[in-house]
């Protein structure tokens, strides 16, 4: 994989244990290297203060909603960010080559979309 993104309830009171358990669980897979980027979910449920104390412990992370739809603006651009682009496979359009198990990513600004 080119990024994992750990989706994690931001809200949980246990989120750094459940944070080093999947490091854990990442580092018998000998996936410890790959490159992640920390989604911190449920951001509406937080008060200003908890969210700000996120933002400092976990500066890297980005914060959405997947209820109200915030932060995915910010999150589908960090994604397009971290993706080496010249490595993404382009279906054959004139073949319907499927190669690619159908699934194909498309760069315009910061949405990705399928190419049917």
């Amino acid at each position: 994989a080119d990024l994992l993104l750990h989706v994690a309830d931001a809200s949980h009171p246990e989120l750094d244990m459940q944070l080093a358990a999947v490091d854990a669980i990442l580092e018998s897979l000998s996936l410890q290297d790959t490159p992640r980027l920390l989604v911190l979910n449920k951001n509406d449920m937080l008060n200003e203060r908890d969210r700000e104390v996120l933002a400092e412990v976990y500066p890297e992370a980005v914060f959405v909603s997947a209820f109200t739809g915030e932060g995915l603006e910010k999150l589908s651009a960090a994604v397009a960010s971290r993706i080496d682009w010249t490595h993404v496979p382009v279906p054959d359009q004139d073949t319907q080559d499927d190669t690619c198990n159908d699934v194909f990513f498309e760069e315009s600004g910061n949405d990705f979309g399928r190419l049917d």
